[in-house]
């Protein structure tokens, strides 16, 4: 699930990732990884320039549980033409590793 989030005041991008890492925690458990850096006061929390951090590539924001089926990330990311995203993301370890062998079997 990507969302396009540039558009978004930042509180209301910030309530959307931790109403998303809240329900994820509750189901999952704590997180493998949880990151939340903002890097300075030019791009920091309540400076206006959040979005511009996470373009910038100043701020971080990024969680990830394992399970026994996988991995669950949550991530703010930027891409090149500086489109900021909320990211949710499911990786089957059984379909990867089908889809891995697939790959070396057509070597």
């Amino acid at each position: 699930v990507i969302n396009d989030v540039t558009t978004l005041p930042w509180k209301s991008l910030k309530a959307r990732y931790d109403n998303l890492e809240t329900g994820l925690t509750k189901k999952y458990g704590t997180p493998v990884t949880n990151i939340k850096q903002m890097n300075d006061r030019f791009y920091g929390d309540g400076s206006g320039n959040e979005l511009l951090g996470f373009q910038m590539g100043k701020n971080d924001y990024t969680c990830a549980w394992v399970t026994d089926t996988g991995v669950i990330g949550l991530i703010i990311m930027a891409v090149n033409d500086g489109t900021v995203f909320l990211t949710l993301w499911y990786e089957d370890s059984l379909n990867t590793q089908v889809s891995a062998q697939a790959a070396y079997d057509d070597l």
